[in-house]
């Protein structure tokens, strides 16, 4: 249990160091943007002089065909204006670039950059419009990640040509492509083409930062959750099924005990104009239809746990917001029945008891709680731990056959509720070394899943029956149990799902990326297979047909980049670090290593012939 507490403190401290890593930055960009206006103030100065020294020859510099005619600011196609944070120099028709009012100048000395919404996107019919004159412009910004970071077609007719251009912006310093020369812009089309893509696999579960996210259909398939997906997993034809209603991630799910195939899941809050507020869907299963849709416009920061009755009538939904609020709705109705501050402390989940619709078990930092419904009001009574250990985070929740809550926590220890009386009635001490993430409980049976990436068997005494030690180094920790007829569905930490009876060696049936975020991947030039790189420092070359890795390499640092050669033979990776590598893309092996620079490189290709180019993303 110290060991638990020492982590969150040191979890608390790294939040203070990110948080003032944050703060150091925001400092240093407002640096940036006012030395941007000091070197805008010098091109200005620079075109009035060369204005004042060009008089004589004016009028041949105006000549469209005299290339002197472009001033140093004429080539200046857009500065940022998704912040609204300075005004922009515009090129006119002398060449003198002069500041526009369009967007107001920062003020000296205020609290960071100024947060704003995303910019939006004009209709596609007006992204390649013609222009009628010299040196005209228009701008259209397509949101990418928010307001710093954006994708713009920009057109700048100058000595009456045309010039179409991308600019691409990242934290709002912009980055311009040009086009080829021979790029028309009557060969782009901008209407919405007829073909479609359809989604063929999804790689990888959710396990990192979730839990208890594994469920079983009538239909014996698999039903978990990854990005915004709904997934439905057939273990004997190894196809999947998607749920596509959600626009941002899932963060949790929920099967109704009435009906095995009505499903709820909540999502984080989104970029959707319409439905990009957090919100819960209700579908089913089997025809992946949206049945109801609740919350939108009423929750804060995401749905970080969902919940059905058990008549299935209702739901019950936690608000990720600074009160982790309890919100009950009569899902078919699409109405709310009552809403309730959750705890001051993070709330991890709720479920109702199996024996009543109107009392409920929530959970979370150093709490039970136990609820009930009156009217439109939640009344709550916190559980009692007395003389038992209080471990620092409560994990998991689960009921015994009589309908007891039953509880795991961060200290490794299973707790037996009275319900009634709100005191624990039977304990087991250290069932787990570390937290436990996932309760199962099947005819007499509990199955827990924990830290030490065990899986274990208690009677209804929790007298330990049984232990199934797993590979640690591979799979991590066990997040999730799910019984598919006599076999256990695992959930693991890295990020894959493992099939297999309790105690013998399991099939891994879902394989992905673990730690960190996955940037790199790369197609083979020849053969039905490609590759992907992650800040996990693994390297897998998969079998597209097959969808499990065919190769699996560690790289010595976190992964950004890859790509094959023109034969297929050798594979390049990037760091996040400014090292590279190429490797025998059979054996993994490195047949030689590089540095270059401190700073993480975003591309890597080869030419068609021998060159090998890579590509970094600099902000000053």
């Amino acid at each position: 249990m110290a060991d638990n507490e020492m982590n969150g403190d040191a979890d608390l401290e790294r939040i203070s160091e990110l948080e003032d890593k944050i703060k150091s930055l925001e400092l240093t960009l407002e640096e940036k943007d006012k030395k941007i206006l000091s070197l805008e103030d010098e091109v200005n100065r620079l075109n009035t002089e060369i204005k004042s020294r060009s008089a004589p020859a004016a009028k041949k510099s105006h000549d469209k065909h005299d290339p002197a005619s472009r001033s140093v600011g004429a080539k200046r196609i857009v500065a940022r204006n998704t912040s609204g944070a300075r005004a922009v120099n515009k090129p006119t028709q002398n060449g003198t670039a002069k500041r526009t009012a369009q967007s107001p100048k920062k003020p000296v000395g205020g609290g960071g950059r100024p947060k704003t919404a995303p910019a939006r996107s004009a209709p596609p019919s007006k992204q390649l419009a013609k222009k009628g004159s010299r040196n005209q412009r228009m701008e259209v910004s397509k949101g990418v990640d928010g307001a710093r970071n954006n994708l713009q077609w920009v057109d700048v007719g100058t000595n009456g040509e045309e010039e179409h251009a991308v600019k691409l912006f990242l934290r709002g310093r912009g980055i311009v492509c040009y086009p080829p020369s021979d790029f028309s812009a009557e060969d782009v089309k901008s209407e919405k083409p007829e073909q479609s893509l359809k989604i063929n696999w999804v790689y990888g579960y959710r396990g990192r930062d979730a839990q208890d996210n594994i469920f079983v259909l009538p239909s014996n398939e698999l039903m978990y959750y990854q990005a915004a997906l709904g997934i439905i997993y057939n273990p004997e034809t190894r196809t999947q099924r998607f749920y596509q209603g959600h626009n941002d991630d899932i963060k949790c799910m929920a099967q109704s005990p009435t009906d095995s195939n009505i499903v709820a899941t909540g999502q984080a809050a989104g970029h959707d104009e319409k439905e990009g507020d957090p919100h819960v869907r209700i579908w089913n299963a089997e025809t992946l239809e949206t049945l109801a849709v609740l919350g939108m416009g009423q929750l804060q920061r995401g749905v970080c746990s969902v919940a059905f009755s058990p008549d299935g009538s209702k739901m019950l939904i936690i608000d990720e917001g600074n009160d982790h609020t309890i919100n009950i709705y009569d899902w078919n109705k699409k109405t709310k029945i009552a809403s309730q501050k959750g705890h001051q402390d993070p709330v991890i989940g709720a479920k109702f008891l199996p024996s009543s619709n109107s009392r409920f078990v929530s959970y979370g930092k150093g709490h039970v709680i136990f609820w009930d419904i009156e009217g439109n009001k939640l009344m709550k009574k916190s559980g009692l731990f007395e003389k038992h250990s209080k471990a620092r985070f409560v994990t998991s929740l689960a009921f015994t056959d009589n309908g007891e809550p039953l509880t795991g926590d961060s200290g490794g220890n299973l707790y037996v509720w009275n319900p009634s009386e709100r005191k624990i009635s039977g304990a087991k001490q250290a069932a787990h070394e570390g937290t436990i993430y996932t309760i199962l409980v099947k005819d007499g049976t509990i199955y827990t899943g924990g830290q030490d990436c065990k899986v274990k068997k208690f009677d209804m005494e929790l007298s330990e029956v049984d232990s199934w030690q797993l590979d640690n180094a591979a799979f991590g920790k066990i997040k999730a149990l799910a019984l598919l007829g006599d076999r256990l569905a695992l959930g693991t930490y890295n990020n894959g799902m493992l099939l297999g009876q309790f105690g013998e060696e399991a099939e891994q049936i879902i394989f992905g990326h673990g730690a960190g975020d996955l940037w790199g991947g790369s197609v083979h030039p020849s053969e039905n297979s490609f590759v992907t790189v992650g800040q996990d420092k693994t390297v897998y070359i998969w079998e597209a047909e097959s969808h499990v890795p065919k190769s699996t390499f560690k790289i010595e640092k976190p992964g950004q980049a890859c790509c094959f050669s023109p034969c297929g033979s050798v594979l390049a990776v990037t760091s996040t670090t400014g090292e590279w590598w190429v490797l025998d893309s059979e054996t993994g092996d490195v047949i030689s290593s590089h540095k270059s620079g401190p700073e993480q490189i975003d591309a890597i290709s080869y030419s068609p012939g021998k060159l090998l180019v890579i590509y970094r993303v600099m902000i000053d």
